[in-house]
């Protein structure tokens, strides 16, 4: 990410693990609760990032026209995944899909496969809650379901989708690779719109107003010109089930992020003096 012309940032190296935990730095831990606290609405697993545009685009164009249910919708997620890997289910792009164990055994003696197989669901258990952080999809008190602009823009990452293959109960292998051509968990690092939207959100340059919420590419400009507020408003915790405000989140959860950050030409205090 290019800050200035003369500072750039870019994550920090990444370091293999031979452990098999899923939550290494703890973000779910009872002592050590960073997520709700500092980065809420980010999982520990960012290889998942895919599941949040999943989930926009079936709330954008299939749930409220009833096209399909959320379980049969995520089984070809994993079918299409599948698929675009020939049924390696423990392909690296796979690892950390959910489900991506299905038909590991017969996948190359099935022609087609219908939707009665069992999954997990945790696609949606997860991502859910996340989507409401991200002001894309929420019940409101009335128990009106709601969408904002965001969640259109990120469902429409997706628009190379036809929603009338999803009423389809049957899929054979070929129509897999050509009616879900992209969909792929894996397929999101040739997508850059999604990630540029994914970006964005998790870095908090989003912002609501009337009751909707949008991209707010103001700030984001005055950002990427070096213009960073470092500083946490409020950092005194919040009463049990109480968030800190929007702004508030997003200010914790961008500075948080941004100390995973290295920079590539010069040292924080430089960063930091680009702001007075």
């Amino acid at each position: 990410m290019l800050i200035s012309p003369n500072i750039a940032v870019d994550w920090s190296q990444k370091v293999e693990s031979t452990s098999r935990l899923l939550d290494a730095l703890g973000l779910w831990s009872h002592h050590l609760n960073i997520q709700e606290q500092f980065t809420i609405g980010i999982t520990s697993v960012t290889y998942r990032a895919r599941y949040y545009t999943l989930w926009a685009y079936y709330y954008q164009y299939l749930r409220e026209k009833e096209v399909v249910d959320a379980n049969d919708f995520e089984k070809v997620f994993v079918l299409s995944s599948l698929a675009h890997h020939d049924g390696q289910g423990a392909s690296p792009s796979l690892a950390h899909m959910f489900d991506n164990h299905k038909f590991i055994n017969d996948w190359d003696q099935r022609d087609s496969f219908t939707l009665d197989f069992k999954i997990g669901g945790f696609g949606r258990v997860y991502y859910n809650r996340q989507m409401e952080v991200f002001r894309c999809v929420w019940t409101d008190a009335s128990g009106e379901e709601r969408r904002s602009k965001i969640n259109k823009q990120l469902a429409d990452t997706l628009s190379f989708l036809n929603p009338e293959n999803f009423t389809l109960r049957s899929l054979s292998k070929d129509q897999l690779k050509e009616f879900f051509k992209g969909f792929c968990i894996c397929c999101i690092s040739k997508n850059p719109k999604e990630i540029d939207i994914l970006s964005q959100l998790m870095f908090g340059f989003f912002s609501e107003t009337d009751g909707t919420a949008d991209i707010d590419n103001p700030e984001f400009s005055e950002f990427m010109d070096g213009n960073i507020d470092l500083e946490f408003a409020d950092i005194s915790p919040h009463k049990t089930g109480e968030r800190p405000t929007l702004k508030e989140q997003n200010s914790r959860r961008r500075n948080t992020l941004f100390l995973f950050l290295k920079d590539g030409n010069a040292n924080l205090n430089r960063i930091s003096r680009s702001t007075d």
